[in-house]
């Protein structure tokens, strides 16, 4: 899975994610955070800083992928 995290002038940050395969579904990922997208491709806004948001991003990350892992 690939995350890029951008902060936007207007005090949002926006995230993209991605992912080669289907079964890491990260439109689930990016719901989490008020998006949405493809199976493989998707993305979100929110309010806040890079620094603010991503602990909380990869902590939904490892719930995320040990619940996928579960289900292969």
């Amino acid at each position: 899975i690939g995350i890029l995290l951008e902060e936007l002038p207007n005090g949002e940050l926006k995230g993209s994610l991605r992912s080669k395969r289907k079964e890491y579904r990260v439109d689930r990922l990016a719901g989490i955070f008020g998006g949405g997208g493809h199976v493989c491709a998707s993305g979100f806004r929110i309010s806040g800083v890079i620094a603010e948001v991503y602990p909380r991003l990869i902590e939904a990350l490892r719930d995320h992928l040990a619940f996928v892992q579960s289900t292969l």
